[in-house]
């Protein structure tokens, strides 16, 4: 269980197992968090595409619900394993 922090939060991804099994929640908000105000259906696939690239095999669902109440900081870029990901990047 977790309560919303009204001040904070700036959106929720709900995902099932096939996703939480091969990526931590520090990584699904930092691969999210760039998408999420502009582009929410691409932060999806992105997360299900990167879930099928660490192999996993289970059923891969992803909802990301943004609230309203806390904008999402403008500007924000991917970071490079984000861009790396996505073929926009290089790898060191």
């Amino acid at each position: 269980m977790y309560d919303l922090d009204f001040d904070d939060d700036e959106f929720v991804v709900l995902c099932s197992d096939g996703i939480y099994d091969v990526l931590s929640n520090e990584e699904v908000v930092r691969f999210v968090r760039p998408f999420v105000k502009e582009e929410p259906e691409k932060a999806c696939q992105l997360l299900i595409d990167m879930a099928t690239k660490r192999g996993s095999m289970d059923d891969k669902t992803v909802q990301i619900v943004r609230l309203g109440w806390c904008p999402v900081p403008a500007g924000l870029t991917p970071d490079p394993a984000t861009l790396s990901f996505l073929g926009q990047g290089t790898t060191h």
